[in-house]
């Protein structure tokens, strides 16, 4: 505690001496995040700019904390700016959850980008096939799910691969799928 203290006072006194310098910023970001203080977090994480060495990967902290602290919007335009340069599974992943959350379109392109490049992943695959889940395609959802619960035990998977499987019209698969609970 004594260290992160010191770090703290370090970096807020290079950023007092130099506010352009945003590598403290970026710091002190990062101290607040992987200390669960989100707001403290955002706060030093928008002191980046463009052009800044850490800029894209403060903007990803800053969708991560903005998530946390369910402000979708915020956490979608921050996603946005890391996409537009560096096409990560987990940037796409993030994108289609602040989008989901906000009942927006265009979520499922972004689980599938995803998903797509990998493909066993089962958290993507959960979040695409909850997608198609919550938008009424059931169809499209039932192999994601499968391959999540072949992975791993979740019961929000299952009862989700159970519904779609009911509406459908897969009942016995549906009644095989409950004895498992």
């Amino acid at each position: 505690q004594t260290q992160r203290a010191e770090q703290i006072r370090y970096f807020r006194t290079a950023m007092a001496l130099d506010p352009r310098f945003t590598a403290p910023a970026f710091a002190l970001g990062m101290i607040y995040f992987r200390d669960g203080d989100h707001p403290t977090s955002i706060l030093w994480l928008t002191k980046l700019q463009r052009g800044d060495p850490d800029y894209l990967e403060a903007n990803y902290f800053l969708g991560l904390a903005y998530l946390y602290r369910e402000q979708y919007d915020r956490a979608a335009a921050a996603f946005r700016v890391v996409e537009q340069q560096l096409p990560l599974n987990e940037v796409y992943n993030n994108l289609g959850v602040a989008l989901l959350r906000q009942n927006r379109p265009g979520a499922v392109p972004y689980f599938e980008k995803a998903a797509r490049s990998d493909p066993t992943d089962p958290d993507y695959r959960f979040n695409l096939g909850y997608a198609y889940w919550k938008r009424g395609s059931f169809p499209e959802a039932i192999p994601h799910l499968r391959m999540v619960l072949q992975h791993e035990r979740s019961s929000a998977a299952r009862a989700i691969y159970m519904q779609c499987l009911q509406k459908t019209g897969q009942l016995e698969e549906s009644r095989r799928q409950a004895a498992l609970l």
